[in-house]
């Protein structure tokens, strides 16, 4: 490595944010002083990062979604190419592959080390782009033990680092009965394309199952107005908004409905039974149908690598299918309990013990 002193990073995502904060720390830990800079959310900046670049990390998933932003983000992307201008020491990118890979290409002719943490999903869908990882990326780091698997079958340098949510939450075993938690996600485009089903689907439950009490998870404070923009519509419903102890909140619930994504992790490490539901503009789902390969959309059915937990994506992400899957949950116990049997085998997988700590990563990466 050169020896100008300071480390590029960079994340556009909310659990890019929180995943930024856990390899900054990882970097203090170790005694290592060089400065870090980059774009970054709230937690990355606590955490010590100097922000370069004026945009706060919000997530957007699908084509068309990404198109609508695009000249946002290309200004993003014009910023930090102009950054690599000034020779970090390394450069860290943080998932967010259509952002990223434009910058590794760039970082890897200046010669400059690239480590990708949460690299493109090349295991669902554009396997083309395995050539570039392998040829601007130095190290790849996974979250999962089968995308690390995939990505060395295709002679890719890529290891997993124990994923750090398993720290963080702690699981139980006890719930309260009829107790639903509302995980509507923390993008925008989610929760306008699933909260309307799911909120419906709540009224339906309620009229039913009068003693049925829900609790909508907010990720981040931004998203707060929009949702109490559809939960307005529903006055009578038994419901209250929750923006502090969330996984206090979650390892309570009887069960969740929660919208595809890093939540749907932290439910699984809660042993929180769940529903999974999607929805994205019809467009990028006609072209993700084309191209994506995998049987599965959810995070723990993924790594447990079977169906554990029901999966409503896009025509079937409607009202009555959530219903008729909640009423499963709430009429037969049997039936949560096999489900939270599932979950603890979820997380054992992921708490596998060939797995890599931030800690190790970096000194392997960045100590030299």
């Amino acid at each position: 490595m050169n020896n100008t002193q300071w480390i590029l990073l960079s994340c556009a995502e909310q659990s890019g944010d929180m995943y930024a904060s856990y390899i900054i720390k990882a970097i203090q830990s170790l005694k290592i002083t060089t400065p870090i800079k980059g774009l970054g959310g709230p937690l990355a900046k606590q955490a010590g990062m100097t922000p370069i670049i004026d945009y706060v990390p919000q997530g957007i998933m699908g084509i068309t979604e990404v198109l609508k932003q695009w000249r946002v983000l290309k200004k993003v992307q014009s910023d930090l190419m102009k950054a690599l201008e000034n020779m970090p020491k390394a450069v860290i990118l943080i998932d967010s592959s259509s952002l990223h890979l434009p910058i590794a290409r760039k970082a890897k002719s200046l010669g400059i080390p690239v480590i990708y943490f949460i690299p493109p999903k090349i295991w669902a869908w554009g396997r083309w782009r395995a050539k570039k990882l392998n040829a601007f990326c130095d190290q790849l780091i996974c979250l999962y033990q089968f995308e690390t698997k995939f990505l060395n079958q295709m002679n890719l340098p890529a290891v997993t680092v124990k994923h750090p949510l398993l720290d963080t939450i702690s699981p139980s075993s006890d719930y309260e009965a009829n107790t639903i938690a509302i995980c509507p996600g923390s993008r925008a485009q989610e929760i306008t394309g699933c909260l309307p089903h799911i909120l419906k689907a709540a009224q339906i439950i309620q009229d039913q199952r009068e003693h049925v009490k829900f609790s909508i998870m907010i990720a981040r404070p931004a998203v707060k107005a929009l949702i109490e923009s559809y939960l307005v519509q529903y006055p009578h419903l038994n419901c209250e908004l929750i923006s502090k102890n969330r996984y206090t909140h979650l390892r309570r619930s009887h069960f969740a409905i929660a919208v595809s994504g890093t939540m749907t992790l932290e439910l699984a490490f809660s042993i929180t039974p769940m529903i999974i539901v999607y929805r994205c503009s019809k467009i990028t789902a006609l072209i993700l149908k084309r191209l994506v390969r995998i049987p599965y959309v959810g995070l723990p059915n993924l790594i447990a690598n079977q169906c554990i937990v029901p999966e409503l994506i896009q025509e079937q992400c409607t009202s009555d299918q959530i219903v008729t899957q909640a009423l499963r949950y709430l009429d037969h116990p049997n039936y949560t309990q096999s489900v939270m049997r599932q979950l603890e085998i979820v997380r054992k997988i992921c708490q596998n013990k060939n797995t890599l700590t931030f800690n190790d990563i970096i000194k392997d990466t960045l100590v030299s």
